[in-house]
């Protein structure tokens, strides 16, 4: 009975999307291929972005950090890089892109994490490309910026501010069992760091419980929210999001000292909760939205 009842879900699904495709909600056919733009040439995308001419900007990972760009119908932009993407391996390797965006001039910014050495020290690493893809060599040091705070800075999710100064936030630990402490770096638009943000470019926070930093907004006044998961290892992890003035100084005035917490589940008896945030946008009227998942497990003895 229960295979029969899902067979028929699924024929009524299919049999609505070939009447109402067109409907908000529904797959565009005309983009693409039925409304989907495959890529063979990344295991996984993490960053995303559209510029002002309509064509979509995705950053990915294949051994290397690879930007594709496809035409706002869905097809490959052949014009861009080699054969539609532009791949970067810099230093010892060169990962995952978490962030992309389209700054002036046309030009694109890429931020990942990179090896410049040894399979055991991450930085933060910063391309500029150019509309073409590109490198910049006008940006940072033959187009790309870098800072190393400690050991393993992990980049996480990054955003252009209006005038033009990028913010880079993630993890930064001594080794891979210290996952205590974020960090917001920030850059000038020309790739050096901004000296007048927090010390030296960039401001590190340290948690009681581990922590990760997944996602980074800014307000309207300039103030800057950051959110990740607090207390990542435990079965009630909480959201968090932390708030910094414009110059890198914690905003005491947010939350509990500057951090606000939620955990969803909270009072379900004997069941163990598990929330994780992974971004959060800032609506028009100030207020905060947080994405993420939440789910439920039983511990068994």
């Amino acid at each position: 009975m229960k295979k029969l009842l899902i067979y028929i879900i699924i024929s009524f699904i299919s049999f609505s999307l070939n009447n109402v495709f067109a409907q908000p909600g529904f797959l565009d056919q005309t983009f693409g291929t039925d409304g989907l733009a495959i890529s063979h040439n990344i295991a996984g995308s993490y960053s995303s972005a559209i510029q002002s001419d309509g064509k979509i900007l995705v950053g990915g990972y294949y051994g290397a950090a690879i930007t594709e760009r496809f035409n706002n119908d869905g097809s490959s932009d052949e014009g861009f890089g080699i054969s539609g993407r532009t791949t970067l391996n810099i230093g010892y390797a060169t990962g995952n892109p978490t962030g992309i965006a389209q700054v002036e001039n046309n030009n694109i910014i890429l931020s990942c994490w990179y090896l410049p050495t040894s399979p055991s020290n991450y930085d933060v690493l910063l391309v500029r490309l150019k509309d073409n893809g590109s490198i910049d060599s006008s940006f940072g040091k033959k187009g790309i910026a870098t800072i190393d705070i400690d050991k393993r800075d992990y980049s996480e999710a990054m955003i252009i501010q209006p005038d033009g100064k990028i913010l880079v936030v993630g993890e930064l630990g001594k080794n891979e069992y210290d996952e205590l402490r974020i960090f917001i770096a920030r850059f000038n638009p020309d790739g050096s760091l901004d000296s007048s943000f927090g010390e030296d470019g960039h401001v590190a926070t340290k948690f009681e419980k581990e922590v990760t930093c997944k996602s980074v907004a800014l307000q309207g006044d300039g103030k800057i929210l950051i959110g990740g998961t607090y207390n990542l290892f435990s079965m009630q992890s909480a959201y968090y999001v932390a708030r910094y003035n414009p110059d890198g100084s914690k905003d005491d005035s947010f939350g509990d000292n500057g951090i606000a917490q939620y955990i969803f589940g909270e009072g379900h008896g004997s069941e163990e909760w598990r929330n994780e945030l992974t971004t959060i946008v800032v609506q028009q009227d100030g207020k905060i939205i947080c994405g993420g998942s939440q789910g439920v497990s039983r511990l068994e003895i």
